[in-house]
């Protein structure tokens, strides 16, 4: 069913050449709605839940790379996974809730979308170990403040979609900006980061998870 505006309803007012004064807009849409009531319910419900529809494309974007990352789930609208070189470490894996306590996640908000590295609960010595590595001299890793949080404390924040791009976004142009964004996470920051985490010594074990000769 087309919907159709008359040239009288449309055309702007002298004092408002741009724009339909508020009440004249009002009339306008109630107008609109009225008519063609029930074609606009459905639209209205069946319009696509853009957050869900993320959350499913970059929970897609992790399973295809099942050589470097693991069992990525659903938080909300949020999608945490694990990295599979850190799944030999066993101290990582003690945490409590989630088996893991260092992993990213994609914050998957209304007005944005990052991933994040993120040290949940668990043992503090080691989490404090962890912090110790990201608070040093590096290009990648930024703490999100100097003191050690009680649960949750951010260590690696990408920015992948803004507010602006989701104000009226098309899927096509989404998922494009997505992938470019994590194809610059997987092939520049995360080695970064592995190497980083190798970098730290558990009770003389190495971080590859083997005994030192």
């Amino acid at each position: 069913m087309l919907i159709t505006i008359s040239p009288e309803s449309r055309s702007p007012s002298p004092e408002s050449p741009d724009i339909l004064p508020n009440s004249e807009l009002r009339q306008l849409c109630e107008a609109v709605y009225f008519k063609h009531r029930d074609v606009l319910d459905k639209i209205f419900e069946f319009k696509p839940d853009l957050q869900a529809v993320i959350r499913e494309y970059v929970k897609s974007l992790v399973v295809s790379e099942p050589e470097k990352f693991a069992d990525p789930e659903n938080e909300n609208n949020h999608v945490r996974f694990a990295v599979k070189e850190w799944e030999a470490i066993e101290k990582l894996r003690k945490a409590d809730g989630w088996k893991r306590i260092l992993y990213f996640q994609f914050y998957n908000m209304p007005d944005s979308l990052k991933l994040r590295l993120v040290i949940g609960p668990g043992d503090d010595v080691i989490r404090q170990k962890l912090l110790d590595v990201a608070l040093e001299n590096n290009d990648i890793l930024r703490a999100e403040g100097r003191l050690l949080k009680k649960y949750w404390h951010i260590i690696y924040s990408r920015p992948v979609l803004s507010k602006a791009f989701l104000v009226d976004p098309r899927m096509s142009d989404v998922e494009e900006t997505v992938k470019k964004e994590w194809k610059i996470f997987v092939d520049d920051d995360l080695p970064k980061i592995l190497e980083l985490i190798r970098s730290i010594k558990w009770d003389g074990v190495a971080q590859s998870g083997r005994t030192p000769a």
